[in-house]
């Protein structure tokens, strides 16, 4: 079984994407040898991962920015698009108004492009950081204004990831002293109850004994500490730099689907902890290998991307494509190549 891959088209046509436990032993993982992936020639063919491409062009107006920083979000017969406003369509393009009102004032927001809004879709809102202040603000899917959260507090920071079900993943952040540079603290991300407001799941940072020496700041730019991806009744997540990629459907058991062998060109939590505060020299950041993204295929496989270049490896974990190239569309004629997103 094959995906159906969904074109949006603005005035240029850009490709885009869509108690604590223990953990289940049920599944066995499937080794990944990243580190000895070798780039071959040829390139990834969109029918070994689609069966066909549906184009929605999307109106003109409002005209829309940076597909390499834009989210889309599918509730039934509407899209949202996810900037620096959420454009909301209907199925078939047209345009239908933004959520919200851009400003200071009450019930306004401003919202940063580059992060993602969280998207509650049971019971149907958005959530998002205030860019002008310390504070998330939330909005229903038709637009109205459902008031705001703080998100410091006691020198932390809470920012909510995402929503699964009837659950809210976040995380807290510490703003580090000179004597502990550790901001992601002792968990990576909690799981809540929305209904209960009790953890039922933290996912234990294994470095947290990692004080790396402070340099008198975080860094102004975050890169995302863990990437969420539901999937039907199923969430997958994996913490950016580290090596496993699980999945769950209720919290009860969290189950390690693939494991990534990497080697010492690839960024380790310590060199994450460094990054975010700043601690990390440039040269070092920049050429530290990164697992960006992915994305598991009802056939089995996965696509991942390792950064800028993208791997397919069949179910079994074996290598069948690591490439810069595009994607290459052998399904129809209007696109010749489809650049996948890479986060």
């Amino acid at each position: 079984m094959r995906q159906r891959l969904c074109i949006f088209c603005f005035s240029i046509l850009y490709a885009c994407n869509q108690g604590i436990d223990t953990i289940s032993d049920s599944i066995e993982p499937v080794i990944i040898d990243v580190a000895n992936f070798r780039e071959t020639d040829q390139p990834i063919l969109l029918s070994q991962f689609a069966e066909e491409v549906t184009y929605i062009p999307l109106s003109e107006d409002p005209l829309i920015g940076d597909a390499e920083i834009i989210n889309l979000h599918i509730d039934e017969d509407t899209i949202y698009v996810d900037w620096v406003n959420i454009f909301k369509y209907t199925k078939e393009g047209r345009f239908i108004k933004k959520i919200f009102k851009e400003g200071q004032g009450p019930g306004e927001a401003i919202k940063y492009p580059s992060v993602r809004a969280s998207f509650n879709q049971k019971e149907r809102f958005f959530t998002f950081n205030h860019k002008a202040s310390n504070y998330v603000v939330h909005f229903s899917f038709d637009g109205d204004y459902l008031g705001q959260s703080d998100v410091y507090e006691n020198n932390t920071m809470k920012s909510i990831e995402a929503y699964f079900k009837d659950f809210c993943l976040y995380r807290i952040e510490y703003y580090p002293s000179k004597e502990n540079g550790n901001v992601l603290g002792s968990h990576l991300f909690f799981a809540e109850d929305t209904h209960k407001h009790d953890v039922v799941y933290a996912y234990p940072n294994p470095a947290s004994d990692e004080n790396p020496n402070f340099n008198g700041r975080r860094a102004e730019i975050e890169p995302s500490n863990m990437n969420f991806i539901p999937i039907d009744s199923t969430l997958w997540f994996k913490h950016y730099v580290l090596d496993t990629l699980y999945s769950t459907s209720d919290f009860q058991s969290i189950i390690p689907r693939y494991i990534f062998k990497t080697d010492k060109s690839f960024m380790n939590l310590r060199e994450f902890i460094q990054l975010r505060i700043v601690a990390l020299s440039d040269r070092d950041r920049y050429s530290a290998k990164v697992i960006n993204g992915f994305l598991p295929l009802p056939t089995g496989s996965l696509l991942l991307t390792v950064g800028k270049k993208t791997a397919l490896v069949d179910q079994t974990g074996k290598l069948l494509h690591f490439t810069e190239k595009l994607v290459s569309n052998d399904l129809d004629e209007h696109l010749k190549t489809i650049n996948l997103p890479r986060h």
